[in-house]
């Protein structure tokens, strides 16, 4: 934001399906994504997901961590059921952020597990599944390992791409990680050699922006 009017933060755990198509109107301050969740656990965790959150308006921030030092609701989460008192709200669909909890967490799992629909592609409610909110390698929760199960049912019915990072273990992802570590210090240490700090400081920052660009245009 330092640099950008707007931006949307994911947290780690989301999953890109589909083009994100989001058509914002310039008017609303944030976009949150409700959990449509049980009452009770509303009350427990509030009532917008904090891992898919659009900000349109600098001074969210500071009211943000204003609110969080008043320790109100669950942890930074808690806080965002404020922001229709000061700021014009933007509610993302349910096919944004789509995690186990909007799924299990309700009066009736199968019903909600009805709207999802198969083609070319995974939709809900009739619209584009954009991305999911999940822990893939969750080994305890239930809840979370059955919702695995069925989003990765859906997604090998229409072989999805995403599935060859999906499929991946962990310690297939561990080693990879380690490679390509020892790879890039490798280029390092050549390149600096060669070139210097200062050449290789404003290569990188260039591909940055170049990966930056990519993801705005796919967005």
């Amino acid at each position: 934001l330092e640099i950008n009017e707007n931006t949307l933060f994911l947290d780690c755990d989301i999953i890109l399906l589909n083009k994100m198509d989001l058509l914002i109107d310039k008017k609303y301050d944030v976009g949150l994504s409700p959990h449509h969740i049980l009452e009770e656990s509303e009350k427990m965790f509030g009532k917008y997901n904090v891992g898919f959150v659009y900000i349109n308006n600098k001074t969210i921030l500071s009211y943000w961590r204003n609110l969080m030092k008043k320790n109100i609701g669950y942890y930074e989460q808690g806080a965002l059921d404020y922001f229709e008192e000061d700021f014009k709200v933007f509610k993302f669909d349910d096919s944004y952020n789509y995690g186990w909890w909007r799924l299990f967490q309700c009066i009736n799992p199968q019903e909600r597990l009805n709207l999802f629909t198969i083609d070319d592609t995974i939709y809900y409610e009739f619209n584009t599944l954009k991305c999911i909110h999940t822990h893939l390698y969750e080994k305890n929760d239930q809840q979370t390992i059955q919702f695995n199960k069925l989003i990765l049912q859906m997604l090998e019915k229409i072989e999805h791409p995403m599935l060859k990072y999906i499929n991946q273990s962990e310690e297939e992802i561990m080693d990879k990680k380690k490679a390509n570590k020892k790879q890039n210090n490798k280029k390092i240490v050549a390149f600096t050699q060669t070139y210097g700090e200062e050449r290789w400081s404003e290569i990188v920052l260039q591909k940055y922006d170049k990966v930056g660009q990519y993801m705005r245009n796919k967005c």
